[in-house]
């Protein structure tokens, strides 16, 4: 399998006009050229704050020139671009014989605590469970706002649920994250369902970064529980749960700058209530052995009590990738779509299903 920096291409350009819109073949023919030149982006960066090329951070001096990475990485590092004109949204029509698109992402929401619109989202993962459905995406919002804004705004990743198969979504706001003054969601989701003894979880995941730039990086997640039933159910989410974290670090002049994460994507095997959490690694220095990585978490028994590391489907417990090597953790058939880094859908257990796109 390629290395997963050529996987990602379709998705180097950077972010414009705050906004985290789709890119045709002419903005992927010249990629690296127009990363390079959004390093002039004087714009706000993720939560509202400093970019990580304006915070000196090497992975982003770096980024466009000798590698290239997601959108969400692009964000991180180059922030918000101005541009003079913006292209409204359009629902594409539906192919015949299959209900029509419809948007998860509410465009009333994209609008600041300051009253400063963002536009667009990108690179959308999307799980289904019955007729329970979450969305997740790169949100624009996150640009304008700040730590501890309503609705998690300040977060760059965002979900919408919807408990009608997806014939409506309600758009949720940022993934919930009451640590932001450490670190905050930074985009690049995944999103797979499981269900268990009744019910129904989300796991969402999001490369999570500290907000000072400095120090380790990390992939995260939310597990997120459906409340309720029927058309009044609600979607109840925890506390930021780390699945991996930068393994290489150097200090500067008094600061650590550590290896970034990159491109996580999540599968679950049901039969033993695993997930499973690949990843690329981007070294600080040197080649970093082989970039992809991979993370385990247990969430638990088939019953949904607890499995043999403690972890529960609310509260799972994962192992970093040096331990999960040390007990020689293998990935069962049921989760082998994580191979691909494209798109997995469980083959025992309860009926799910996911998707992700660059």
């Amino acid at each position: 399998m390629k290395r997963r920096w050529w996987l990602t291409a379709a998705a180097i350009t950077p972010l414009v006009a705050s906004a985290l819109a789709g890119i045709g073949p002419a903005a992927q023919a010249s990629g690296a050229a127009a990363a390079h030149a959004s390093s002039t982006s004087t714009g706000p960066g993720l939560g509202g704050g400093r970019t990580g090329l304006a915070a000196g951070d090497p992975f982003c001096k770096n980024l466009g020139k000798t590698y290239q990475a997601s959108a969400a990485a692009q964000a991180f590092c180059f922030g918000a671009q101005n541009v003079t004109k913006v292209q409204p949204g359009v629902v594409g029509a539906a192919q015949g014989g299959t209900p029509g698109n419809v948007d998860a992402a509410s465009f009333s929401e994209d609008v600041s605590p300051a009253g400063v619109r963002g536009y667009g989202q990108s690179e959308t993962s999307i799980a289904a469970a019955g007729r329970f459905v979450v969305e997740a995406w790169n949100d624009s919002t996150t640009f304008f706002s700040r730590c501890g804004s309503k609705g998690f705004k300040e977060e760059g990743t965002g979900i919408g649920f919807s408990v009608n198969g997806g014939s409506t979504f309600a758009d949720l706001g940022g993934l919930p994250n009451p640590n932001c003054n450490a670190n905050f969601y930074a985009g690049d989701p995944s999103v797979t369902a499981y269900k268990v003894g009744g019910r129904t979880f989300f796991y969402i995941s999001s490369l999570y970064l500290p907000t000072n730039f400095f120090g380790q990086t990390h992939v995260a997640f939310d597990p997120c529980q459906v409340v309720g039933s029927g058309s009044t159910a609600r979607l109840h989410c925890g506390r930021p749960v780390v699945a991996a974290s930068s393994t290489q670090c150097f200090r500067f002049r008094g600061f650590s700058f550590c290896s970034f994460l990159d491109k996580d994507f999540m599968a679950i095997d049901p039969a033993r209530g695993r997930l499973y959490t690949t990843y690329t690694e981007f070294p600080v220095v040197g080649n970093g052995g082989d970039p992809e990585r991979l993370s385990v978490c247990d969430i638990g028994n088939r019953s949904g009590g607890a499995g043999p590391a403690g972890g529960t489907p609310a509260h799972p417990v994962c192992k970093l990738p040096a331990e999960a090597a040390r007990t020689r953790e293998r990935i069962p058939r049921s989760a082998s779509g994580l191979a691909a880094c494209t798109s997995a859908t469980s083959t025992t257990g309860p009926p799910t299903s996911s998707s992700s796109s660059a």
